[in-house]
């Protein structure tokens, strides 16, 4: 039987924290459902690390990869056997999240040994998608159907949320904190905003000073139709979310119960950006630079947003 994995692609301010906070504190709950728990065994424990079939424990993981200290995708499971923490000793025995270098062989047998409920393909992971990196972790054997779920948002928008989210003390635990030195958006766009963030992403095309092509737009295009891609606006997080989960024949918003809903709500509104826009008067020579340096950094993202819709 085939199994159906959903994978939430994490880009920067689209939604991605939402999502990896909703399948975190939702994680024991949605366990529950997938490892077919007799209610009689299951613990009503405030701990949601932990789940329990047949009165043995089974600690909920959440599996980062890593490239360089810095994860590349995240891989929330359970122990699939009972030998898990003998067979893999360097586990500690309450440890919810654990670390893995992307060279380590041993990942594709730990994944094999876990009951994987869901994945994330955090930033700097989504130049590995065009070639099969996360698929190839799974055993051939098991036909493991991938759905890529990606939250979009208009492009300025997300542009304006990055830059006024990474000048704020919001953004202090952010490695990216600061990085920007431009006072006003409009000197950001001008100076130092990503070109075409999202597109040169997937297509490892990283260099701004080389400009992004039609070639590298259509590489793009030839990736997310190869790939089970479903794209959501950032307003229907919860409806992707819901259709995601629902594979495994419940909803993510009424199936929770309503003191994880109240958590998850304030647990998730903590992350929001708080911040105000108050567009400057810009000097006629200075506007024409804005507009052109905007229209040119946005360019295919707005082509795929156009794409998508």
């Amino acid at each position: 039987m085939n199994k159906a994995i959903p994978v939430f692609v994490h880009v920067p301010k689209n939604g991605g924290t939402y999502i990896y906070n909703s399948i975190r504190a939702a994680a024991r709950f949605f366990f529950k459902r997938i490892c077919e728990l007799d209610p009689s065994n299951f613990s009503d424990s405030d701990d949601f690390r932990f789940i329990y079939r047949h009165n043995k424990k089974f600690p909920l993981r959440e599996i980062n990869i890593q490239e360089q200290d810095r994860t590349i995708f995240t891989i929330f499971s359970t122990d699939k056997i009972e030998n898990f923490l003998e067979k893999y000793s360097f586990f500690e025995t309450d440890e919810y999240v654990c670390y893995f270098d992307l060279s380590d062989d041993r990942i594709k047998n730990i994944i094999r040994d876990s009951n994987v409920f869901a994945a994330v393909a955090q930033p700097r992971g989504l130049k590995y998608l065009k070639y099969e990196i996360f698929e190839n972790f799974f055993c051939l054997s098991d036909e493991n159907i991938f759905t890529f779920y990606f939250p979009i948002r208009d492009p300025v928008e997300r542009l304006k949320s990055l830059f006024f989210y990474l000048k704020s003390e919001n953004s202090k635990h952010e490695p990216t904190h600061g990085t920007y030195s431009s006072s006003t958006f409009e000197e950001f766009i001008i100076n130092e905003a990503p070109d075409n963030w999202i597109v040169r992403e997937f297509c490892n095309e990283k260099n701004d000073e080389i400009p992004f092509s039609e070639e590298n737009f259509a590489e793009f295009l030839s990736l997310i139709n190869r790939k089970n891609f479903l794209f959501y606006s950032i307003d229907e997080i919860d409806k992707m979310i819901d259709k995601a989960f629902k594979i495994y024949g419940f909803s993510f918003i009424k199936d929770i119960p309503k003191n994880l809903k109240e958590i998850l709500t304030k647990y998730n509104s903590n992350n929001k950006n708080n911040w105000s826009y108050e567009k400057i008067e810009l000097a006629e020579d200075i506007k024409k630079l804005y507009a052109e340096k905007l229209g040119q950094k946005t360019l295919y993202e707005y082509r795929l947003f156009n794409f998508i819709l």
